[in-house]
This record gives structure tokens, C-alpha cells and sequence, in this order.
């Protein structure tokens, strides 16, 4: 191949690198904050509903 061509070629390689790892990053941060704010939605509704001595100590 000629050295432009390679070039280009190394380009468009780190350049598609670059905008998957742009994209996971945003997915993962999309994930991450969905799940946060599912957890603090349940402890703020739920906090009240919770008997921790029967849930901790469970005798079967």
C-alpha cells in the first residue's frame, strides 16, 4: 500500500476506536444512572416498610 493510503487506513481505525469507546462510555453512564435512581426511588418510598430486626434475622 502506498503511505497515504496506510495512513488513512490508521485513521479511520482510531477514529471508529474513538466513537465506540464514546459510545459505551455513554451507555454505561445511561446504566449507571438509571439503576441509581431506581434505588434511591425504592429506599425513599420503601424506607418506612422495612422491619430490618425480622428482614436481617429471619428465623424459617
Amino acid at each position: 500500500m502506498y503511505p497515504i493510503a496506510e495512513s488513512i487506513k490508521k485513521n479511520k481505525k482510531i477514529d471508529s476506536e474513538i466513537y465506540l469507546a464514546k459510545i459505551t462510555r455513554e451507555q454505561f453512564e445511561k446504566d449507571f444512572f438509571r439503576m441509581f435512581d431506581y434505588v434511591r426511588n425504592v429506599l425513599e418510598t420503601d424506607i418506612e416498610e422495612i422491619d430490618l430486626e425480622s428482614d436481617l434475622y429471619w428465623e424459617g
